[in-house]
């Protein structure tokens, strides 16, 4: 694409235009008017194949594949080769997608330079593709401005950034996220070796039978269990998309696999709407958290309900060691708690099984905080007691069942589950 610069619209005015009116006004001046205008034409003309030209033969490189966070800012550069062939500044843009922002609108090269550098800032997680920039020069005499579109293929994935998440600085630098070391209580599960009775060791550690070999008292000693499976089950139906509820959980489920890794415990992830979208089994290391990042970092809310049987069909053939099950859902609506309340059980008996849910402040006793100030807010109250007492009654039956369910701190909820995550540890629930 191609179009005059100012310059040539101001030399049109100066020379063509008195040019043209002096030719119709004497008719002897007409041949010398139409040379001029002929030269300007010819000089113009070659001037925009010079132009058109010389932008063909530049080429733009980008990286292949970009790796970042959200809002966090980044750079986005641009390689410029054939750019010693503009002798003029050279203008160049990015087509963006939604959800990627940049204050460099435009990026201008001098002539020594051959890179362009955007600064960028990812609004939302996912993945993203940019295909074009734009890039604009000035002809060799200056009177046209020439445009043209370059392929690029960029590929950039945006994640969460667990840095901003309240101890989440702290857990990827393999340290307790801001919690507290707890005393473990209990003795532990797991065997760990023979030795010789010491005063004081309980009747029940006796090792009967190895006494008897050894002809004197012989104890067990047991250990915490160091490596235990925990999984993160991502409720990413309709009822993860109020509140931006998805959003939070998976930056929670990203924090625990970090948690659990410091811990030396192995996990897994498991995403479901109306069927089981993404099951990652439990390790340990980079690798795998990166495979976990990678299954969720782009997860959105559908639309569609639910499906509970489904999903503990599903983990109870894929999940044969006793786990850690802590789900992300919200159970709101009375129709699907009732159907996750029926088919927990086949969890519960097997896994430790931990329900959680986003605390919404609309939702709690009639008479606590402040009085209502008008109607509106009178019948808010009433809904939203309506709503406390069942979640209260489907609190007290899944406990029944031996699960519990906890309520979340919008803005922390990676901290809760970390938090719920070393009290069971603490506890040897598992």
């Amino acid at each position: 694409m191609i179009a005059p610069s100012s310059w040539l619209i101001l030399l049109s005015a100066v020379l063509v235009v008195p040019a043209c009116a002096l030719a119709s006004l004497a008719p002897q001046w007409a041949l010398p008017c139409i040379f001029l205008v002929f030269v300007l034409t010819v000089v113009a003309a070659v001037d925009a194949s010079l132009a058109g030209q010389q932008l063909a033969r530049t080429t733009v490189s980008a990286a292949t594949f970009l790796k970042w966070f959200k809002a966090r800012p980044a750079q986005f550069t641009l390689a410029v080769s054939g750019r010693e062939r503009i002798s003029s500044p050279l203008e160049a843009s990015l087509d963006l997608p939604l959800g990627l922002t940049t204050s460099t609108k435009i990026a201008t090269l001098a002539q020594s330079e051959t890179t362009a550098e955007f600064a960028c800032l990812p609004q939302e997680r996912g993945r993203y593709e940019v295909t074009l920039c734009y890039l604009r020069a000035r002809s060799p005499l200056r009177l046209w401005h020439v445009r043209g579109a370059k392929e690029i293929k960029t590929a950039i994935r945006v994640f969460p950034d667990l840095e901003r998440e309240p101890g989440g600085k702290l857990l990827l630098m393999k340290k307790t996220g801001g919690l507290r070391t707890q005393r473990v209580i209990g003795r532990g599960r797991e065997f760990e070796r023979l030795r010789e009775y010491a005063p004081g060791d309980s009747y029940d550690e006796i090792a009967w039978k190895a006494s008897a070999r050894r002809g004197r008292p012989i104890v067990r000693v047991f250990q915490v269990e160091r490596t235990q499976d925990v999984y993160a089950v991502i409720d990413s139906s309709r009822l993860g998309a109020r509140s931006g509820a998805v959003e939070q959980y998976v930056s929670a489920a990203l924090m625990l696999a970090l948690a659990s890794e410091n811990n030396g415990d192995n996990f897994g992830l498991v995403s479901f709407s109306n069927r089981v979208d993404h099951f990652v089994s439990p390790a340990r290391g980079k690798l795998h958290f990166a495979r976990c990042r990678d299954a969720i970092f782009d997860l959105q809310p559908s639309s569609v309900s639910p499906d509970f049987a489904e999903l503990f069909s599903f983990l109870q053939l894929r999940v044969r060691r006793r786990s850690l099950l802590l789900f992300l859902t919200d159970l709101a609506d009375p129709m699907l708690a009732e159907a996750f309340l029926r088919d927990v059980h086949l969890l519960s008996r097997r896994h430790v099984v931990l329900v959680n849910r986003l605390n919404d402040q609309d939702v709690r006793p009639l008479f606590s905080g402040q009085l209502p100030e008008n109607k509106d807010e009178i019948s808010t109250r009433l809904a939203g007691h309506l709503q406390w007492v069942t979640l209260k009654d489907l609190e007290r039956n899944l406990g029944r069942l031996g699960v519990s369910m906890s309520l979340l701190t919008p803005g922390s909820v990676g901290l809760d589950l970390v938090r719920q995550y070393n009290d069971v540890k603490r506890r040897q629930a598992l």
